[in-house]
């Protein structure tokens, strides 16, 4: 369970730091897409570590955003 959780939050760190970069993909799109393939998702890892994902781009999306802005 724990080492799913840290599984989750790392690629979710690696997807907010792609999305922050880039900026036409945003952290919506990500959760939509996430979301859509939570049933199929379901059957290999738990609802907290799906939710600790979505948390871990959002939050990583919103500190990264600021490099694209700035140049």
């Amino acid at each position: 369970m724990f080492g799913e959780i840290i599984f989750a939050c790392g690629l979710g760190i690696f997807l907010g730091i792609i999305s922050g970069i880039i900026p036409g993909i945003h952290v919506n799109l990500l959760s939509v897409i996430v979301l859509s393939l939570s049933p199929i998702l379901l059957h290999y890892f738990s609802p907290l570590g799906l939710a600790s994902f979505i948390l871990s781009i959002a939050i990583t999306h919103t500190f990264i955003d600021v490099i694209p802005t700035t140049f």
